[in-house]
């Protein structure tokens, strides 16, 4: 998320001081995708944590994340 909002600033100050000549899609574009990889990965550290409190968690929780998003799904099959 920071680096999304950072690129505003760096690009200002590029553009501003005649460094760099950017089109405003490309800065656009940069900061969107800074924000997507901040979403995915606010998302990935929620699904990959265990939320069993007696259970400790892998380094990489790929199996936790595969157990907890099973979990949601059947939740979302329950609540139809």
């Amino acid at each position: 998320l920071i680096l999304s909002l950072l690129t505003f600033v760096i690009s200002y100050f590029i553009i501003s001081n005649d460094i760099l000549v950017l089109p405003n899609q490309a800065v656009l574009l940069v900061s969107m995708g800074f924000f997507g990889l901040s979403v995915i990965g606010l998302s990935y550290g929620l699904f990959s944590a265990s939320w069993d409190e007696d259970r400790k968690g892998s380094l990489f929780g790929w199996q936790e994340l595969k157990t907890n998003f099973q979990r949601v799904k059947e939740a979302r099959k329950e609540a139809k």
